[in-house]
């Protein structure tokens, strides 16, 4: 094979002939592949793929780049199966590539994110600085994408007094990895299970919850009060600590939850893995930015989830309160001080300003009543219709609300006056009742 001829210049690179005879070797270019290529620059990797991949698409996001680009094809009798492409990855990129080559850092991550979405066979990424070649590594490792890391430096030799000396090039790493869809082309099935441990109390972990408890070999846990519940189940040497950071960072918290994808995806290709939450995994828990997560970076890896008691049951219970069939029931969340309104009915969550919300609710016409550490075997459990009781903040408080003037009395509501049971009963307490005994649909949950 003739080398690479590249006479005209685009003022940066191009990828030394050295390290493309390793890329080559990394990326193994077969006839029937379909090479991508981040950065085209002088084409010097561009017209090495071209001579060895079926198809080759090359993005380059500066236009005098990529007449360079052009200029160099056809110098090296490249003109047929590249498609030249001014675009700034990952827009441009292909569906159905196979293979996919970075040769710098800009916009890096969603490019693998791209790759990992798309089904990647090959992916290689240049680095030349070490701090992004720390931090690259660890986006490929966070996508389950790595599969080494190369570090090489070339020298050339030159003739100093007589002798042979030799002038050194910047060192380089190179990343390499891979989409691997062996688990999801018949490599079997995969699975993370969702576990709710319910609102607290150890005993009140379902049956089936336990089951899979007593099953795991490591259980995930993503703070201090579901640890407790868990380890009343699960000795400690199969408890995994997950950190989570404190904060309304998007960005903070999208970077935790892939770290904690990356960490749980091969345990529970390995093994069997769990992940518990308190309450119910899908009613206003973590659980769902970890399935989601898994969907988008790991999709081997299937999700079970396991119901828990929700506090929505727990809270009501624990009041007394019953939500009688045909009723209307709201979900909020009444963090800082919120007042939401709805429903005659409404159970709020996460309600760290009990003095605020309340003066909210109460306006709006509703009687309140607190829960706050309920079948919580950490710190004090506290029901009261006082709010300056709850003045503290605390994430574990919980209202319920009801509209003051409400008057829906079941049928068997009667039965409590010994005086009514003689009175003639309502057409509307009649067909009440005659649905009761048929079995009412169950009440509508508004969120």
């Amino acid at each position: 094979m003739a080398p690479v001829s590249l006479p005209h210049d685009a003022k940066a690179g191009p990828t030394k002939s050295e390290v493309r005879a390793v890329l080559c070797s990394k990326l193994d270019l077969a006839p029937t592949d379909h090479f991508a290529e981040v950065g085209s620059c002088t084409g010097a990797v561009t017209i090495e793929a071209a001579r060895r991949a079926g198809r080759v698409t090359a993005l380059e996001r500066k236009p005098e780049r990529l007449e360079t680009t052009r200029k160099n094809l056809a110098e090296n009798g490249v003109t047929e199966g590249v498609d030249l492409r001014e675009a700034e990855a990952p827009e441009g990129l292909p569906e159905d590539a196979d293979a996919l080559f970075l040769g710098g850092s800009r916009n890096y991550e969603a490019v693998l994110d791209h790759a990992v979405a798309t089904g990647v066979d090959r992916v290689v990424m240049n680095v030349s600085r070490l701090e992004v070649a720390g931090a690259a590594t660890e986006a490929f490792r966070e996508r389950d994408l790595l599969d080494e890391v190369v570090q090489f430096q070339v020298s050339h030799g030159y003739e100093l007094a007589g002798a042979t000396s030799f002038d050194s090039q910047n060192p380089v790493y190179m990343l390499v990895g891979g989409v691997d869809e062996t688990a999801t082309d018949g490599g079997g099935t995969v699975t993370l299970h969702g576990v709710g441990l319910g609102p607290g109390d150890a005993d009140l972990v379902t049956v089936r919850g336990k089951r899979v408890l007593d099953e795991a070999d490591v259980v995930y846990t993503p703070g201090r009060l579901s640890r407790t519940v868990a380890t009343a189940h699960v000795p400690e040497a199969r408890i995994g600590d997950l950190d989570f950071p404190m904060t309304r960072d998007e960005d903070e918290l999208r970077r935790a939850w892939r770290e904690a994808a990356a960490e749980i995806a091969p345990v529970a290709r390995e093994s069997t893995a769990a992940f518990v939450t308190l309450g119910d995994p899908n009613v206003y828990s973590t659980f769902g930015h970890l399935r989601r997560t898994l969907d988008a970076f790991h999709p081997d890896v299937s999700v079970e989830t396991v119901p828990g008691v929700s506090a929505v049951t727990a809270f009501t219970t624990a009041l007394g309160v019953e939500i009688t069939a045909g009723s209307s029931l709201a979900l909020h969340e009444g963090a800082r001080g919120a007042s939401p309104t709805g429903p005659d009915r409404m159970v709020l969550f996460k309600v760290t300003d009990v003095p605020a919300t309340h003066e909210g609710l109460v306006a709006a016409g509703y009687d309140v009543v607190y829960g706050r550490r309920l079948y919580m075997e950490q710190g004090e459990t506290v029901v009261t219709d006082d709010p300056e009781v709850l003045a503290d903040r605390d994430y574990y408080t919980l209202a319920y609300a009801e509209k003051a003037d409400l008057d829906d009395d079941p049928a068997t509501a009667q039965f409590a006056d010994a005086a009514d049971d003689a009175s003639e009963p309502t057409v509307a307490a009649m067909e009440r009742a005659e649905g009761e005994a048929c079995g009412d649909e169950s009440p509508e949950v508004a969120r």
